[in-house]
């Protein structure tokens, strides 16, 4: 197995490996576009902030809209106390970020 990792990556480094469009793309690979362009988009609002040109703009990309918040539960086992929530509030930064990743996604 690891002959053929070795064989793969000297195919690359040597320009032998053919066309990037054939390596399949799977869903896995789209998640991680996806949290990579939310984060990046959400940092690039946070830069963006302070600049003076955008800042009537500013509050409508950084303000963010709850779509999902679950109460976290406390579970207390006397050894160990377990609290699990989950929260989802993006702002408009991080959903332009991720149709971002997407576009990229599809057209690489």
């Amino acid at each position: 197995m690891l002959e053929g990792i070795l064989y793969g990556c000297n195919a690359i480094m040597n320009g032998e490996a053919g066309d990037v469009r054939t390596i399949s793309k799977s869903y896995g690979t789209l998640v991680i576009y996806i949290v990579i362009g939310a984060v990046l988009g959400g940092l690039l609002g946070e830069l963006l902030s302070s600049v003076e040109a955008l800042s009537s703009l500013m509050p409508y990309l950084k303000n963010p809209y709850p779509v999902l918040d679950i109460v976290p539960s406390v579970l207390d086992l006397y050894v160990i106390k377990l609290t699990l929530g989950l929260a989802f509030s993006p702002n408009l930064m991080s959903i332009i970020g991720v149709v971002a990743a997407v576009w990229i996604f599809k057209h690489t």
